[in-house]
């Protein structure tokens, strides 16, 4: 498959300003700080076709179609991404390497081998200035979280410098260029000013490696309590770093995890390096993402049974329901491990010590068992419409498993603790699965305006993280991830979000655009192409209306689910705790009313 390199990319792109292209096939009119003129795409007499020099965007508000110069030229000519490429690289005088573009195979193998010796190479200057620069403040927080030397050499721990430029002049003497240093994320370039500088300062660094041992990325920690800057920086994507399929520490636990025949899954490195300093060697950690199919067969490739170690809060859960999901479609065996509310591995190796996190460990709950206590509480009395409603629960869960075998042996179990035909369970998961859309109309608790309201607020959102990169960070703040929704704007949030917290805000529009180019989605192109008409003082009122109106949203959600939940509860008790919290939800409700603006 033909291949054209990044770089050459970036600089065909660069040198095709979307205004001049554009009007080479037809003429553009301005309309203020964009340009208008009839869709080339399909037949119309008012101009909707739309297109921000700013953003370097086009957008038809008539037929939907958008997205950069390159998916013009695709939709415009009729040809795919490379052959769009090679024409923009004609107009614009860029010669593309024929050694690059017929023989990519062997320039990405290269390519690959270059950014792995590269990162093993700044590697060796973090790992030395935490095992040498004492002064460091790095080193003295390691110090105060218990690291202690074993461990530093055991996860080649490392510190970067309080420097803007320490990693850049490190590598400029082993002869690396400033490309290979931004594609692999070590150096940022502000494009403002154009500067270059450090991605990672005075941060503890995590080295990333992949399965056989070789350093991928990094993830960095902050040592002080800076609410304006990212706990954890992260390695961007690159060739060669991959988050949703590395599992860090693999390649230290594999051999532990054939031994024992089953691997431990935690939240995050300080949680696996305390499993490893309590002589658990078999634990790894999704690496900054939520765990994956593909994570989950990396596993299985050493052993089928897995312990699934997250924290005991709602959020995690959630994610514990999410992995046993993913593990169960694998057909894996599943257990999880029941933590201590408030207490993670790290806190409890170092305030009961290790023995206390392997009685934890020995205590798990086989999957099913765990499901049976979080749908079926022992301390409270489920109503029979309840019970319906946790077994279907369970049995979608269930439903995963892709051996018949098993997963009707534990449809039978269930159907002996809810004392039903098994039958009949099956029935209501057929109906549940085949009316599953019309259910979600039928029982949504919040009146269409109020939705609508809420997904206008984030298209706002969106324009506002666009705006600035201080209304991301907010965001990364003000509103927990679990209140963003799942359409094609809310996974753009994200998106910025993470970005931004990265350090790359510079780059969102364009890494925005390219999803723009996949998806086509209507709402985001319009988002992405128009520009804005905040200030700064209108662009922080909308924010906070913005905020209240989606945590009004939730709010009411959660009181309309409590009614219901009191509607069907026996115990005169339960009631009344139910009804306190709902008294004390429409408390904030109302708070948020009184505030917020009548429309936003």
């Amino acid at each position: 498959m033909p291949f054209i390199p990044d770089n050459i990319i970036e600089d065909i792109k660069a040198k095709s300003d979307i205004i001049d292209v554009i009007q080479t096939y037809f003429p553009l009119k301005r309309a203020g700080t964009s340009f208008k003129a009839l869709c080339p795409f399909h037949n119309e007499k008012t101009p909707s076709f739309t297109v921000s020099p700013s953003r370097q965007m086009y957008y038809c508000f008539g037929c939907g179609k958008g997205g950069d110069v390159v998916k013009f030229i695709m939709e415009k000519e009729n040809v795919d991404y490379i052959t769009a490429i090679k024409i923009l690289a004609d107009r614009a005088g860029i010669n593309i390497p024929e050694k690059s573009y017929l023989k990519a195979q062997s320039h990405t193998k290269d390519q690959k081998e270059r950014l792995f010796k590269l990162h093993q190479d700044v590697l060796s200057l973090y790992h030395k200035n935490l095992v040498e620069r004492k002064n460091l403040k790095v080193f003295e927080y390691a110090k105060k979280r218990g690291i202690t030397d074993e461990i530093i050499e055991k996860f080649e721990l490392g510190a970067s410098s309080d420097s803007w430029d320490e990693a850049l002049k490190f590598l400029s003497m082993k002869e690396y260029s400033q490309n290979e240093m931004l594609e692999a994320g070590i150096i940022l370039r502000n494009h403002e000013n154009g500067k270059i500088y450090d991605r990672f300062r005075n941060r503890l660094i995590f080295p990333i490696k992949d399965e056989i041992g070789r350093t991928v990325g990094f993830s960095a920690r902050s040592i002080d309590n800076n609410e304006k800057e990212a706990k954890y920086v992260n390695s961007p994507e690159t060739p060669i770093f991959k988050k949703g399929k590395l599992l860090y520490a693999l390649h230290l636990a594999k051999e532990s995890i054939r031994k024992k025949d089953f691997s431990i899954i935690c939240e995050g490195q300080l949680d696996v390096i305390a499993m490893h300093c309590a002589g658990i060697t078999n634990a790894v950690a999704p690496q900054g993402t939520s765990f994956t199919n593909e994570q989950a067969a990396l596993l299985k490739r050493y052993s089928n049974k897995v312990y699934i170690c997250f924290d005991g809060d709602e959020a995690g859960k959630k994610a514990i329901f999410r992995a046993i999901e993913i593990l169960l479609s694998l057909d894996m065996e599943t257990y999880v491990i029941v933590l201590p509310p408030d207490d993670d591995p790290d806190s409890i190796l170092k305030n009961e010590g290790p023995e206390k996190l392997k009685e934890i460990i020995d205590s798990r709950l086989f999957f099913f068992d765990f499901l049976m206590n979080e749908v079926f509480p022992k301390d409270k009395t489920l109503s029979p419409f309840e019970k319906k409603e946790a077994s279907l629960n369970v049995t979608e869960l269930i439903a995963k498993i892709n051996n018949p075998v098993l997963r009707n042996s534990f449809i039978s179990t269930l159907a002996i603790k809810m004392n039903t035909p098994e039958s009949l369970i099956l029935d209501e998961l057929r109906k549940k699965q085949n009316h599953s859309t019309q259910k979600e109309q039928n029982n949504n608790p919040l009146s269409s305006s109020l939705e609508s309201q809420m997904r206008k607020a984030e298209e706002i959102l969106l324009e506002l993280c666009l705006f600035h990169g201080t209304f991301c960070r907010k965001l990364a703040e003000d509103l927990p991830e679990d209140m963003i929704s799942s359409t094609p704007v809310g996974r753009a949030i994200e998106t910025a979000v993470s970005m931004t917290l990265n350090g790359e805000w510079e780059r969102v529009v364009p890494v925005l655009s390219e999803k723009l180019n996949e998806s086509n989605d209507p709402i985001l192109g319009k988002i992405l192409v128009s520009e804005s008409n905040f200030n700064e003082e209108s662009a922080k009122k909308a924010y906070e209306d913005c905020i209240m109106v989606i945590k009004n949203f939730h709010i009411s959600r959660e009181i309309s689910t409590l009614m219901h939940k009191i509607t069907l509860e026996k115990d005169e008790d339960e009631k009344i705790k139910l009804s306190q919290k709902v008294f004390e939800l429409k408390k904030q409700k109302n708070l948020i009313n009184k505030t917020m603006k009548k429309e936003v």
